[in-house]
């Protein structure tokens, strides 16, 4: 059951210390960037698809030298979309994400590597990368700074407790399958309070 998976990750104290101050250290620098979002100037960046956002996320990854599977990348991919709905009140690409048993997954981008399985995911040279817009580009690193460290599991585990997530499974068995759409409302109004804590 998830919540067997949540206290094997949550009986680290020093785990669940590092994750809380990693949150806190990403809520607390990302505040004074959302003083605009909060006031009503929304972000006028285009939506961009999330398999580019996902290649992004792919090479900022092999760049740190941090290895990625379908798993993690679902989760940073999840985690980048939440918090700029959260600071910016749009979403930053069009596809929904689904509440999946393991976590929320956008199914396109779940689609194009699971061939990969459990195996790290690598860019390929031909796959052309479109250059982001320096503001998604700085929240897309900001977003890697707080989360890229964390395993695919942990982060599965971090959604599993979040309110966006939850409330789009609620009612299901915890392995049931799923297409249940996480709203961007749910996310927008459940990570625009957490930058407000």
């Amino acid at each position: 059951m998830w919540y067997q998976s949540l206290l094997s990750v949550l009986k680290s104290v020093d785990r669940y210390r590092s994750i809380v101050q990693a949150l806190l250290k990403f809520n607390t620098y990302r505040c004074d960037k959302a003083s605009n979002a909060l006031t009503g100037n929304k972000m006028t960046t285009p939506l961009l698809s999330a398999l580019t956002v996902a290649k992004h996320i792919l090479a900022r990854m092999e760049e740190r030298s941090q290895p990625v599977n379908n798993l993690k990348l679902q989760k940073l991919l999840y985690y980048t979309q939440a918090w700029y709905l959260g600071f910016y009140g749009v979403p930053l690409f069009h596809e929904r994400i689904q509440a999946w048993a393991k976590g929320p997954v956008v199914p396109v981008v779940f689609q194009r590597y699971k061939h990969y399985g459990y195996m790290n995911i690598r860019n390929s040279p031909t796959d052309a990368i479109e250059p982001l817009p320096p503001e998604v580009s700085e929240h897309l690193n900001d977003v890697l700074d707080a989360y890229a460290h964390y395993s695919g599991s942990d982060l599965s585990t971090m959604t599993h407790v979040e309110d966006p997530w939850t409330e789009a499974r609620k009612g299901l068995e915890d392995a049931a399958a799923s297409n249940r759409v996480i709203s961007n409302d749910t996310m927008k109004r459940y990570y625009s309070n957490r930058v407000n804590e």
